[in-house]
């Protein structure tokens, strides 16, 4: 397996307001993390309409995708929302957030990669794409504000040999303040 998803509920709830996606094909990726505003069914709702909008729409240019679903999901709360688009054939990335989310790409460091401010469904303009390396050697990590703003992955490099559902989990539990805000991560390698 190329990616995991690991998604937890504010305080165990049954609606979780954090959503993610990965969608391949033998030559690109496109990874997918939305955070809801909020928590409750109404995050969840306005998450799950963003990531069918990307989904259906995921042939577009990645800034076409977030105007589109600006104007898609206008009727709910609205979502932050980091896209991360990756040449499987090459070491060409793209990335590009609105609102919270996080993101980092590691390796024996980590490079954060911001986004702009927004909420996704409120009105919008066309983000920041911005071209980034990214080889088989490095990790793609994305996440949601229910953890801190910067993580270190460097601590979990002995952990790089569990399955990526496992590691996902992992990092979650030992970063996710559930008590807070609905927490999720999805880490992505190239095959």
């Amino acid at each position: 397996m190329t990616y995991a998803i690991a998604l937890k509920p504010f305080q165990g709830a049954k609606f979780c307001g954090d959503q993610a996606a990965v969608w391949e094909d033998p030559d690109q990726a496109l990874i997918c993390m939305v955070d809801g505003l909020g928590h409750g069914k109404d995050a969840e709702i306005a998450a799950k309409a963003a990531i069918a909008y990307v989904g259906e729409n995921r042939d577009q240019a990645i800034d076409d995708i977030f105007v589109g679903c600006d104007s898609a999901i206008s009727h709910t709360r609205g979502v932050a929302m980091g896209l991360a688009w990756v040449d499987k054939t090459s070491q060409d990335m793209l990335y590009a957030a609105v609102g919270n989310t996080r993101a980092a790409i590691a390796d024996m460091g980590d490079q954060y990669i911001g986004g702009i401010y927004g909420i996704v469904g409120a009105g919008i303009q066309k983000p920041i794409v911005e071209p980034l390396r990214f080889t088989r050697k490095q990790t793609i990590y994305m996440w949601s504000d229910g953890m801190a703003e910067s993580l270190d992955f460097r601590k979990y490099q002995k952990q790089r040999n569990l399955d990526l559902e496992s590691l996902a989990f992992h990092i979650l539990d030992d970063n996710a303040d559930l008590n807070a805000d609905d927490g999720s991560i999805v880490i992505y390698r190239k095959a």
